[in-house]
């Protein structure tokens, strides 16, 4: 008997933890949301202030595919080769 009201303390208090999560990923998305136009103001000006564009800023952001890894080790290897002749 003692085991069933246990489980159900254990149920009751999943319960609430559960609840508490859901509150929690809610502040977390409201608190995202809010900062993300100071974010982009702050992303804006540097951009103007360094004369980024948007296609550097792309070709940073992008993650590199195979092919791009490949031509930059054989630029790599050919400018050591370069610089040893």
């Amino acid at each position: 008997m003692n085991d069933h009201v246990a489980n159900a303390n254990y149920e009751a208090e999943l319960e609430l933890l559960v609840i508490e999560q859901a509150e929690l990923a809610e502040k977390i998305e409201a608190c995202k949301r809010a900062g993300r136009d100071a974010a982009l103001e702050k992303v804006r000006a540097l951009c103007k202030a360094y004369e980024i564009s948007a296609f550097d800023l792309r070709g940073s952001l992008k993650k590199p595919t195979m092919q791009t890894i490949k031509v930059r080790k054989k630029r790599k290897s050919k400018h050591a080769q370069e610089e040893h002749n």
